[in-house]
């Protein structure tokens, strides 16, 4: 059984909500579902939708069309709201958990972060942590408010009868500050709701983007005193990089994290939008510029990474095609590869064959880019098995021999100083913020 799962974040943006009525419904689902079924790559292959923002694509279409074949996490959309200026009220809430309750077998929880925003830096927030700092005082009340927002939660799956599991999010600045948060929040929980959670997860929202931050942040895992009730799963939000995910990989082997994995991004549910695909030869980019009518098939100029790429889509997936429309390659493409290939017009024909097939191939990009990072996160592991992984860290790779806690407080004190680290910068109180008075988090 595999004990790794992917979680394809940003559902919409691969897998295109209905058309109303220009699209076969139940074949596009059921391309999907059989492509899903079929293609194991070893890692588990599951899709999130946000309980707030992506509501009504779950409602009208995914559910009323069998899930397309595979498991829903349903994130709580905290962040897009704070985005949006809405405030996050106790009614709020509860109206995204019966989302979660009804349309998801596991949700994420409501958390809360003790981060000060000195500034917003736009579409580049993600990866610019500058203008975040680290308020110790907070940490403790966010870390309750989370566990109280969990025990709610529950509460209400439980009163709708819903099989969906939570999974409770730690934040942190170091090691220690997660498992604090982790003991705060579980403080909270009643002990007959531990079985309504699915497992822990980690975010990196207040470590900060270095390898460092992210082994901290993992190696406090073994020290979290986690019931037997709770579920087996550890969650990592937000990987989509394989060489993100070393530390987790290497962990994992050594046997100091012995949970099954999770981990989401949007970072290839975004492919489709980008124009572009991971395949098993490397990136295929078809641009994001329509290229009319010219096909090499007719014996005119075409953009070759739309021939070549739709080649390799049609030769590995062709035969879900046949399947359900009995459509070689000539057609495929036609459809595909020689009209408009990157706007809206294409989900917009009068054919229905037409729009499931781009919708299809749409979803395809998707999904064959997560095939090929998962076929890369388990050669990975083979080769660390193998001892044939080489990080180019030294104190990365010894990250192989941290087995005990003894192993990892040894390690961390040895290696902190050589490891690449990009902090979230840590202040008392917000006071210190003012004062521009910090520490580093370790």
């Amino acid at each position: 059984m595999n004990d790794m799962t992917y979680i394809m974040s940003g559902a919409s943006m691969a897998l295109k909500p209905g058309m109303g009525n220009k699209q076969d419904d139940d074949i596009f689902s059921g391309m999907v579902a059989d492509t899903i079924k079929e293609f194991d790559s070893g890692v588990n292959y599951e899709i999130m939708f946000n309980a707030y923002n992506e509501v009504n694509a779950m409602v009208k279409y995914f559910a009323k069309h069998n899930y397309f074949g595979t498991k829903w996490h349903a994130d709580s959309g905290g962040l897009q709201m704070i985005t949006l200026g809405k405030e996050i009220t106790d009614e709020l809430k509860d109206k995204v958990y019966r989302v979660q309750a009804q349309y998801s077998s596991y949700a994420m929880c409501f958390d809360e972060l003790p981060i000060h925003v000195l500034e917003l830096k736009g579409k580049q927030s993600r990866i610019d942590l500058s203008g975040r700092r680290y308020i110790e005082e907070w940490a403790k009340q966010r870390a309750l408010n989370t566990g109280n927002n969990i025990k709610r939660q529950i509460e209400l799956f439980r009163e709708m009868k819903s099989d969906s599991k939570v999974f409770l999010i730690c934040q942190g600045n170091n090691t220690a500050d997660f498992v604090d948060f982790y003991n705060n929040a579980m403080s909270v929980i009643p002990k007959e709701y531990y079985s309504s959670i699915a497992g822990i997860a980690l975010s990196a929202a207040c470590t900060g983007l270095g390898r460092l931050e992210a082994i901290q942040m993992l190696g406090s895992y073994r020290f979290m005193d986690i019931p037997k009730e709770i579920g087996n799963k550890l969650h990592v939000l937000g990987f989509g990089s394989v060489k993100r995910l070393w530390p987790l990989l290497l962990l994992k082997e050594s046997g100091y994290i012995d949970r099954d994995i999770t981990f989401d991004s949007s970072s290839h549910a975004i492919k489709p939008i980008l124009g572009e695909f991971e395949s098993e030869e490397g990136l295929i980019s078809f641009g994001q510029v329509p290229y009319g009518a010219e096909s090499l098939l007719s014996g005119q100029v075409c953009h070759e990474p739309i021939l070549k790429g739709n080649t390799l889509l049609y030769k590995k997936y062709g035969h879900i095609l046949k399947q359900y429309y009995d459509m070689d390659f000539e057609e495929f493409f036609e459809i595909v590869g020689k009209h408009d290939v990157s706007t809206s017009a294409r989900y917009n024909l009068p054919c229905k064959r037409q729009v499931t097939t781009n919708l299809y191939h749409r979803w395809l990009m998707a999904f064959e880019s997560c095939y090929n990072f998962s076929k890369l996160l388990l050669k990975t592991r083979e080769d660390i098995r193998q001892q044939t992984f080489d990080s180019g860290i030294p104190a990365v790779n010894g990250l192989i021999n941290v087995k005990t806690k003894k192993d990892y407080i040894k390690w961390f004190k040895e290696f902190k100083n050589v490891v690449p680290s990009n902090p979230i910068i840590r202040c008392r109180t917000l006071e210190d913020v003012d004062k521009k008075t910090a520490v580093l988090p370790i």
